[in-house]
């Protein structure tokens, strides 16, 4: 059996180019081709996006960040549990593994010394990222530094998108953490993504959210993927296996050439996870306001959450006014996730 999530339809133009809502043709695909699976499709049930997430926290003892995931996670462990299932694969850290790019078109073209074929694919943003991975160490920090205060004028960068009150990060003195913020948030470009796929493989704690759902549902989750192995060896070959003829993830589409459908094989189009969330929240809307105020007559969430904002963005996000992704997601879905943890935390007896 298999699980896909199928997700509410977004109307054009809310997508970045080169993503995708619904991959759905290409799992029916994979489904004709081999009969012998049960392919489920899963799609959103009709309440709201935070529902059911006090069952997560006194498993996980966290908020969950990827609040667009927590759903269809859900569903998909219920299902399996009800079909009598203890085990279900993933494809968990695979693009960090065997289906990883090999890295740009452009520096592996350089890298591989084909003049022409660099020369195809070069373009101002190719060029940038190739100038700025040169930077030794201390220029890019100075860069970054010069950059930062160009488009930020408050000294806290994290603040842009971050629901978190200035009182509590004050106190909390959240502000000496800036650098560590931008190193992980604003890395320095690389030409070589080994490196920084190791540090993520080694920096994602998947055991954690994995433990917490065998609690609530009794399935283990495996990651093939991600096996030590797998990774050890994806991650020590050289990145022209990877990024081969100018095509990107070449070792996994070679390998899977006559298993998969030419149209999977071929496609280079991205699902964007959790596309549908910020389209139910706002058809929620009035559940939004409901959440803000509880939030409102919480003392751990007026301490710790910025509600003014919060509350100035949902209104925004309510009449249709512009707002950016980083704002929408970091403020509002962000803060509504800590604030119904936080007020979890207080009927569990915290103060």
């Amino acid at each position: 059996t298999s699980f896909s999530h199928v997700p509410t339809p977004i109307p054009e133009g809310h997508l970045p180019p080169g993503y995708r809502t619904d991959e759905t043709p290409l799992v029916r695909l994979i489904g004709e081709r081999y009969p012998q699976i049960d392919t489920q499709f899963l799609k959103p049930h009709s309440g709201f996006l935070l529902d059911g997430m006090e069952a997560l926290f006194s498993a996980l003892e966290r908020p969950m960040f990827a609040v667009g995931n927590a759903e269809w996670l859900r569903t998909s462990m219920a299902d399996a549990a009800g079909a009598g299932m203890a085990v279900m694969l993933t494809g968990m850290q695979g693009n960090l593994t065997a289906s990883r790019s090999g890295g740009s078109a452009f520096a592996c073209a350089l890298s591989d010394r084909r003049w022409r074929d660099a020369m195809g694919v070069a373009s101002g943003s190719a060029i940038r990222h190739q100038l700025l991975s040169s930077f030794p160490g201390g220029m890019w920090r100075q860069w970054r530094t010069l950059r930062r205060y160009m488009v930020d004028h408050t000294g806290a960068p994290w603040s842009l998108s971050s629901p978190i009150s200035p009182h509590f990060a004050q106190a909390q003195r959240v502000s000496e953490y800036t650098d560590t913020w931008l190193d992980y948030y604003h890395r320095q470009p690389v030409t070589d993504e080994r490196a920084p796929y190791v540090q993520a493989l080694a920096e994602q704690d998947v055991g954690l959210y994995d433990h917490a759902w065998q609690q609530l549902y009794g399935v283990d989750s495996r990651h093939p993927l991600a096996d030590a192995r797998v990774a050890q060896f994806c991650l020590s070959a050289p990145n022209h296996l990877f990024h081969h003829g100018g095509q990107t993830r070449s070792l996994i589409r070679r390998a899977m050439a006559g298993l998969l459908p030419t149209a999977v094989l071929d496609n280079r189009i991205r699902g964007f996870q959790s596309a549908d969330a910020l389209l139910r929240l706002k058809r929620d809307r009035s559940r939004v306001f409901q959440e803000l105020a509880v939030l409102d007559s919480s003392a751990l969430a007026q301490e710790a959450l910025d509600l003014d904002r919060m509350h100035a963005v949902a209104e925004r996000f309510s009449d249709d006014t512009r707002l950016g992704r980083a704002e929408l997601d970091g403020v509002l879905v962000m803060g509504l996730m800590v604030g119904r943890f936080l007020c979890w935390l207080e009927r569990e007896g915290v103060q």
